[in-house]
């Protein structure tokens, strides 16, 4: 019998306060041009980071910037309309 060897990575977990900045999945979706829906598909398969509260998804807005930028996609923001 072998031993596998886990190696495990150290999670960050926000604060409170933290999580006061981070977006819901409707504000995900306008930013990045998708769907609330796949903006849940993209959380539950881990593309993007976010934490599943009571009262729906929270998606951390530094990891949205992150998938913007690695897919090509050009952030909308508020004053764009």
């Amino acid at each position: 019998m072998f031993s596998e060897r886990v190696v495990q990575r150290e999670a960050y977990l926000p604060g409170i306060r933290e999580f006061e900045n981070w977006l819901t999945t409707g504000d995900t979706a306008s930013a990045l041009g998708k769907t609330p829906q796949g903006i849940k598909w993209l959380l539950e398969n881990r593309r993007l980071r976010g934490a599943r509260t009571r009262l729906g998804w929270l998606v951390d807005p530094k990891d949205v910037e992150r998938y913007a930028r690695e897919h090509g996609i050009e952030q909308k923001g508020e004053d764009d309309g």
